[in-house]
């Protein structure tokens, strides 16, 4: 229930305000996360090297935290603003709430962090400048405003004893962000970002929890998703594909099928057409 409710605060924050929003644990393992972040970290996150300069950086505040009690808003080496934020209950640090903001600088000051990631990365210059374009751009009152906000949700939590008391296997901190991002892309990359851990360790602990890989483990849920939709709503097929996190409605139904015997369609109908509409 109090992940639950967890999960609740950081994507209705997300869809009002467009901040990517993620909730960690004492072990800075990921609780909650809301979307996904923006094309420029998706794209750093591809590369193994900038992967290892962002888990420093963000190392680097935690320990701060840890010195100070205090929340810290920093840019990181990549350019993009981010905020930590300590979750206290009776003044004891149970988690941390972290923030990725966008950008307050102008484009000349991005330059210098352009450079820095063409020299970290194998991704070309124009393609990082495309990516840096689409960075949020916030006033820095409006950065302000947003880390006001956040660090009244952070006493929220804290006082009202929010942060789970269980302890999570790997596993079931991949299912539970699986959960949250059903209906969104979901990449190892992506994942292994969220949870602070590599695609190796995490492939490994799931099979071995589980018996399946990740990302079996995605399409059966999708396919579960996208079943109870067919027989309990009149959407669209394609309405369906898209959200139950399936960017392509023929890719989705040759899956279906493979895993049902018959098109969503054709399903829907033998089941009784509990549904209206078709493709």
């Amino acid at each position: 229930m109090k992940r639950k409710i967890l999960s609740d605060i950081v994507n209705n924050f997300n869809e009002i305000s467009g901040v990517e929003l993620s909730i960690g644990d004492n072990d800075k393992r990921c609780v909650c996360v809301s979307k996904a972040s923006g094309e420029l970290c998706a794209a750093l996150h591809t590369c193994p090297g900038a992967m290892k300069i962002c888990y420093a950086s963000d190392l680097e505040h935690y320990e701060e935290i840890y010195r100070t009690g205090e929340p810290v808003r920093y840019t990181c080496p990549f350019g993009v603003e981010e905020l930590l934020i300590p979750i206290k209950t009776h003044g004891e640090i149970k988690g941390f709430m972290f923030a990725v903001l966008g950008t307050s600088k102008s484009k000349s000051e991005l330059e210098g962090y352009i450079s820095f990631a063409e020299g970290a990365t194998d991704l070309s210059r124009s393609l990082l400048e495309r990516k840096y374009a689409t960075l949020p751009h916030y006033s820095n009152e409006k950065v302000a405003a947003i880390e006001n906000i956040l660090n009244h949700i952070a006493d929220h939590i804290g006082s009202k004893e929010l942060m789970p008391d269980e302890e999570y296997s790997v596993g079931m901190l991949i299912k539970n962000y699986i959960r949250d991002n059903i209906s969104k892309k979901i990449t190892l990359t992506d994942m292994a970002w969220h949870l602070h851990r590599s695609t190796v360790s995490m492939t490994e602990h799931f099979k071995a929890e589980f018996g399946m890989t990740i990302m079996e483990y995605v399409m059966q849920k999708r396919l579960k998703m996208a079943e109870e939709m067919l027989l309990t709503s009149d959407r669209l097929v394609k309405e369906i594909a898209v959200l139950s996190g399936f960017s392509d409605v023929e890719y989705f139904s040759r899956c279906f099928r493979l895993h049902y015997g018959k098109t969503p369609t054709e399903y829907r109908l033998s089941r009784g057409d509990k549904g209206k509409k078709s493709e």
